[in-house]
């Protein structure tokens, strides 16, 4: 079974999360609203509350075993650089992070993001 963990439960990572979900993969999400967390929970294999940008969260929501990690958050900058570095230094196999802008995704591609998406474009 794959494990797929994704930081960011707003429009584009709770439908991502539901989808994989409904398809049998392990989905673990992260979030720092405790709303869509508890919305969520009986929806994924585990989902949790934290900040996205410190490693040590991540690796209690259980990141660090996943086969792919999709970085859902593009409005919040910082945290999604942030995010993409610390899932690269897990080695996380596949890197997938979300960017609202061509700048914003050559940033996380520079910092070891595999594959950039643009929900908003595509």
């Amino acid at each position: 079974m794959r494990r797929i963990g994704i930081i960011g439960g707003g429009r584009f990572g709770s439908s991502l999360a539901q989808a994989l979900a409904e398809r049998g993969v392990e989905v673990l999400l992260l979030d720092r609203d405790r709303g869509v967390v508890d919305h969520m929970a009986g929806i994924v294999a585990k989902a949790m509350e934290g900040d996205a940008t410190e490693e040590g969260t991540l690796e209690a929501a259980g990141f660090r075993d996943c086969d792919m990690a999709v970085v859902a958050v593009s409005a919040d900058m910082e945290c999604s650089i942030m995010a993409t570095l610390s899932l690269k230094e897990m080695k996380i196999p596949v890197i997938i992070a979300k960017a609202a802008s061509d700048m914003q995704g050559k940033v996380l591609n520079r910092v070891g993001a595999d594959r950039i998406v643009y929900p908003d474009k595509d």
